[in-house]
């Protein structure tokens, strides 16, 4: 009986064996989504169905070898072959259909493309249409007295020159690797071998440009696993969404924490002495105040003269429920 384990017609049957079971583990594996929302593991994941299933296939490819007829085996090797190939040609007409439909939904985004606005090649840091002059001037970093109802400010990582991808509506259900971006921003070197901006959508009026100081900045309005949505029209609040790891997320306490200074928006506001309302004020005159740390609405800040000189401290709520309460600069 072993000896049969060692016909021709046998030894066929072990290798279309653990090619249909390899092809069924792997089918097995899509069809419970055994690789959904794992990113880059997604792949090992289906591979991994699909060797457990080869080497169940080939276990029981060696019983059957042992204990059929020769007749039963050579249809098995028919059936299984045809199987194969069935399950080969269904994939490839799956592959054909998904890249179908990926090219479908990105069309948009290959061939109806909003027109670039160009960038100063110097500095980077604003568009040369005088028609957007107006628009860039609520770009300055120094300036942000609207109110704000966003979670922060989102920084797109620049490293390598990658491209920012812009996407429309998104599933939240669905990895970020299985959407397709509408629209982007391109960076290159400019002749002092500095970042800026080659090409960029006509509407793109983000919070902060200034790249002769690598800033970049949008307002974060949501965040979910995946994607954040950004604000990338100052103007009229337009907003797109952003892949998550595209770049780096400060909440509103861990950006003006960073900042060169805050300014009070109002004459109502005053500088506490302890982080309450009803605390006194403090009767210090300053020209600048920098952050120090911030508990709670409230931000403990240093009192500064025009030479920087630390005068003393105190408190200033920094949001309510409209948003904030301070304006702040990036730079001196």
């Amino acid at each position: 009986m072993a000896r049969k384990m060692l016909k021709p017609y046998s030894l066929l049957l072990y290798p279309i064996s653990f090619i249909f079971s390899f092809l069924v583990g792997i089918s097995y594996a899509g069809w419970i989504e055994a690789g959904k929302g794992q990113m880059l593991a997604g792949g090992a994941i289906v591979l991994g169905y699909g060797v457990i299933g080869a080497f169940i296939g080939l276990c029981i490819a060696l019983f059957v070898a042992y204990k059929a007829e020769r007749k039963i085996i050579l249809i098995l090797n028919l059936v299984l072959f045809l199987l194969s190939c069935a399950m080969v040609y269904n994939f490839n007409e799956n592959y054909k259909k998904r890249q179908a439909e990926r090219e479908k939904n990105s069309s948009s985004f290959r061939l109806e493309k909003t027109q670039p606005a160009t960038f100063a090649a110097s500095a980077g840091s604003a568009y040369n249409s005088e028609a957007m002059s107006a628009k860039l001037a609520a770009v300055n970093p120094s300036e942000n007295s609207e109110e704000d109802m966003s979670l922060g400010m989102f920084s797109p990582s620049m490293e390598g020159l990658k491209p920012l991808y812009f996407y429309g509506n998104i599933n939240t259900e669905k990895a970020a690797d299985e959407h397709h971006p509408i629209d982007s921003i391109s960076f290159s070197l400019n002749e002092h071998g500095d970042v800026s901006i080659s090409t960029a959508p006509a509407w793109l009026v983000p919070a902060h440009l200034k790249l002769d100081y690598g800033i970049l900045l949008f307002k974060c309005k949501s965040m979910g696993r995946y994607f954040l949505e950004i604000e990338v029209n100052t103007t009229n609040g337009q907003t797109s969404f952003v892949r998550r790891d595209s770049g780096n997320l400060s909440l509103w306490p861990d950006f003006l924490l960073g900042v060169h200074s805050v300014e009070l928006r109002s004459e109502s506001q005053h500088i506490k002495h302890s982080p309450f309302d009803y605390a006194d004020d403090v009767k210090i005159e300053f020209a600048l105040l920098t952050p120090i740390k911030i508990e709670s609405n409230w931000m403990q800040v240093a009192l500064r003269n025009n030479t920087f000189d630390k005068l003393g401290e105190g408190w200033v709520k920094w949001r309510s429920e409209e948003g904030l309460l301070l304006n702040y600069s990036l730079l001196c």
